[in-house]
């Protein structure tokens, strides 16, 4: 995604880039399984999934067009990635608490939420 931008190999923070990228896709996950354990097929899974995809994709997009979305993205793991991917573009990207607090806010309510659904319907709802 960065490559493509044109920004040279030099300038990405590949740390922070593959622990930011790797955090989200576990969150992406979590929330995924979650959504195909309670769902009684897979066609329910891809109707319920679709609408919590499209918030949790679009939502950093339309941050610059009001400043309540640009706070909603903001506490969205995806809010955090594109934030990651437009700094690196710009002056360069440096970590703060609040991007930490919500990777790990999101991680943690991610595991919850398929340890729920895990427990109350197992990998076999019949």
């Amino acid at each position: 995604m960065i490559p493509i931008a044109g920004v040279t190999w030099s300038v990405i923070p590949w740390g922070s880039f593959l622990l930011i990228s790797t955090i989200c896709a576990l969150v992406s996950m979590l929330l995924g399984y979650m959504t195909g354990i309670l769902s009684k097929n897979q066609t329910q899974a891809g109707i319920v999934s679709m609408p919590l995809l499209l918030i949790f994709i679009m939502l950093p997009f339309f941050r610059v067009l009001n400043h309540t979305l640009e706070m909603l993205a903001n506490l969205t793991y995806s809010g955090i990635l594109t934030r990651l991917v437009d700094q690196t573009l710009g002056q360069g990207y440096h970590w703060d608490f609040q991007d930490i607090a919500v990777l790990l806010i999101w991680l943690v309510i991610g595991m919850g939420l398929f340890l729920y659904a895990y427990r109350r319907n197992g990998l076999d709802s019949d």
